[in-house]
C-alpha cells in the first residue's frame, strides 16, 4: 500500500510540474503584424494573427480606425475568436501591443510587447505625413496569468 501511494504521489507531482512548466513557458506568437495609416485617408489599419499553446488555430486580429495620420490607441478589442482580445497603446517614446485570452475561471493569460520609436516611421506623402510600423512582422510575446 505504501509503495502504491508513493508512486501515485510521484506521478501527481510530475503531472503538476508539467502543468506549471507549460504555464511558465506560455506566450503568444504574433505573425504578420501590420500597423499603418493610409496615405491621403482618415484611417489607419492594424492586423496580425496570433497563436499560443491554448489557441488551437491562428486567430486574426484587425482594426480599421480613424487616425488620421498617426497610429491611434486601440482600446481592448475582440479578435476573430471572441476569447482573444488585443489593445494598442501609444506612449510618448514607445507603443505597446497587449494580447489577452481567457485562461480559466477568474484568470486571463496576458502579454505585452513594446514597440520602440525606431520601429515606427513617418512617411512624407506630399501634403500629408503618415505613420507606419517597420519592425519585425513576427515576434513572440511572453505572457502571464492575471487574476480578473
Amino acid at each position: 500500500m505504501k509503495s502504491s501511494s508513493i508512486i501515485a504521489t510521484l506521478f501527481a507531482t510530475a503531472s503538476l510540474g508539467a502543468v506549471l512548466r507549460n504555464r511558465e513557458g506560455c506566450g503568444f506568437d504574433v505573425v504578420q503584424f501590420y500597423a499603418s495609416c493610409v496615405p491621403h485617408s482618415l484611417y489607419c489599419s492594424y492586423s496580425f494573427n496570433v497563436t499560443s499553446e491554448s489557441i488551437t488555430a491562428p486567430v486574426e486580429c484587425s482594426s480599421f480606425v480613424q487616425g488620421p495620420d498617426y497610429l491611434p490607441t486601440i482600446p481592448l478589442t475582440g479578435c476573430s475568436d471572441p476569447t482573444v482580445s488585443y489593445s494598442f497603446d501609444v506612449g510618448e517614446d514607445a507603443f505597446t501591443l497587449a494580447v489577452t485570452t481567457a485562461s480559466s475561471k477568474g484568470q486571463n493569460l496576458t502579454g505585452t510587447h513594446t514597440i520602440t520609436a525606431d520601429e515606427v516611421v513617418v512617411d512624407d506623402n506630399g501634403s500629408v505625413r503618415d505613420q507606419r510600423y517597420i519592425g519585425p512582422q513576427n515576434f513572440t510575446i511572453s505572457a502571464a496569468l492575471v487574476e480578473i
